[in-house]
């Protein structure tokens, strides 16, 4: 019989998935909040054609990290449970210098490529000179975040995510500091910004590469090329996935360079980062204590656990989904124009167009749970592939006769096929049922909250904004708490964990031990 430890019950599941979820939610609350400082500073201090500039130079990284993680970080989590759960035989610290030095491997590899493509695309081609000067000296960032990638995806894997998130803000914050003292005074600039990255991110990298292999050291070896060869055949398959992805999330920008010029890139990009800031606060946060659960509960009680929980979980996505989509649509244009200023207002249907594709993509790792489970990643690469060529071709009709509203819609359209194609497939080897109900009462829930919020109407602006949000917040959870039984419950088990911790904290004040 299975020890409770390693047998609990759906709902302490789905309390996992909260808790671990709200480590990450911290811990991008804080990067983002770096983020949402950084942002104004950097649309102020640099152009708009500049901050442009740094938006497709940031895709490149994008493109070419993606080639250098080969794939591999897909695997990190699925292959770390099959390890420690006994169904592989390589022990842990064996597997993770296997993870840490396979990827170093390949991340020198795409460095090299990064040079060559440097050296042989001629500079007219990037419609951009500031683009051209930094390819070459920004060839070793690929490197440190590929390595980077495997260090997080270690962290994840092992659950680890107080961790991962205090490395992850550390790292932001340093690095916000010395961009700002560059930018403003020996370095200003996309150099300076770009030599503060290079600095800091080198430090964080070093330093917790070194901590995980004392933390894990070669007991039984320090490689196993056939573990890393698993990895590379599961997570390969990947690699168009993931550049599939990064063309699809970013390749607007270069049909809006193209059609549009430089400031209606920065425009856009402006407005689309914006919009990242929320997903990288909650619905990524989701994903990433999700996939480390549902792996090992698949591991340990099979495919009907797994599918009923993540069914709870979806559900609870959604319940967040359909309030983040109602309030940026009431105040994401404004909260833009006073962090960025006006001159990176952009029309009224670009954010809500943009987050509602970022909420559609966020469900991608409860639709798609089979097709990772069962190891096939393969079939949805076509789609994702597809709907990157479809995002282009909708671009090149769109932009010109709606602008970057009509970037804005492709993105939506690209997801939500990418997304819909992803459960169609994924049903196959994991039925999840899709809660259409439940969707449609917490789409009323968040109209109903979208109204009350447009009620609000203070002076000054900040004052206003502030005051909505505050609004917003309450009125949606009032009317969960009045309407569905699972946020009560959640809510109730919530107050008596913090009940808990507020007793045994008086006890230990009472008894004269430490409180902190």
């Amino acid at each position: 019989m299975s020890h409770p430890a390693t047998n609990p019950s759906r709902g302490a599941l789905l309390w996992r998935l909260v808790v671990h979820s709200s480590h990450y939610t911290v811990g991008s609350l804080l990067v983002t909040l770096a983020s949402v400082v950084s942002f104004p500073i950097l649309t102020h201090a640099f152009s708009v054609a500049e901050y442009g500039a740094l938006n497709l130079i940031s895709s490149l990284l994008l493109l070419w990290t993606g080639l250098g993680k080969l794939g591999i970080q897909q695997s990190i989590a699925r292959f770390h449970a099959e390890t420690v759960s006994g169904h592989r035989a390589i022990s842990e610290s064996r597997y993770v210098r296997t993870v840490l030095y396979g990827m170093a491997a390949t991340g020198l590899a795409a460095s090299a490529g990064w040079l060559l493509m440097a050296w042989v695309v001629p500079a007219a081609w990037w419609h951009d000179a500031r683009v051209a000067t930094l390819l070459v000296p920004l060839s070793g960032l690929v490197l440190l975040r590929v390595a980077d990638s495997a260090i997080s995806n270690v962290l994840r894997a092992q659950q680890r995510s107080v961790l991962l998130n205090a490395y992850l803000v550390a790292r932001r914050y340093l690095s916000l500091g010395l961009v700002v003292l560059l930018i403003f005074t020996v370095a200003p600039g996309l150099e300076g910004f770009y030599a503060a990255t290079y600095a800091v991110e080198s430090v964080a990298v070093v330093a917790l590469w070194i901590y995980l292999m004392r933390r894990h050291p070669a007991v039984d070896g320090q490689f196993s090329r056939q573990a890393f060869r698993d990895m590379v055949v599961f997570g390969a398959p990947m690699i168009a996935f993931e550049l599939a992805g990064i063309v699809l999330s970013l390749g607007d920008r270069y049909v809006l360079q193209v059609l549009l010029g430089p400031e209606a890139v920065g425009r856009y990009a402006a407005a689309y980062n914006f919009s990242d800031y929320v997903r990288m606060i909650l619905f990524t946060s989701v994903a990433q204590a999700l996939t480390p659960i549902y792996s090992r509960l698949y591991e340990e009680r099979g495919a009907q656990a797994t599918s009923h929980f993540v069914e709870r979980s979806l559900r609870v996505y959604l319940m967040l989904s359909a309030a983040v989509l109602a309030g940026m649509t009431a105040v994401g244009g404004n909260v833009l124009t006073l962090l960025a200023s006006d001159r990176y207002s952009t029309p009224q249907a670009v954010i809500p167009l943009v987050v509602a594709a970022m909420c559609i993509d966020g469900g991608m790792p409860f639709f798609s749970a089979g097709i990772y489970l069962r190891k096939r990643n393969h079939v949805i690469v076509p789609i994702v592939v597809a709907a990157a060529v479809l995002n282009i071709v909708l671009n090149l009709v769109l932009v010109p006769h709606m602008g970057i509203v009509g970037s804005a819609a492709a993105t939506l359209v690209s997801y939500f096929f990418v997304t819909g194609a992803a459960w169609r497939i994924g049903a196959r080897f994991l039925p999840v049922r899709f809660p259409l109900m439940d969707l449609v009462k917490f789409g009323a829930l968040a109209a109903a909250m979208y109204f009350v919020v447009m009620q609000v109407s203070l002076a000054p602006r900040w004052l206003d904004l502030g005051a909505k949000v505050v609004v917003g917040a309450v009125t949606y959870g009032a009317l969960l708490l009045a309407t569905d039984r699972e946020s009560r419950s959640l809510a109730a088990r919530l107050l008596a964990r913090a009940w808990g911790a507020w007793k045994a904290r008086g006890l230990r004040a009472a008894a004269g031990e430490p409180t902190a």
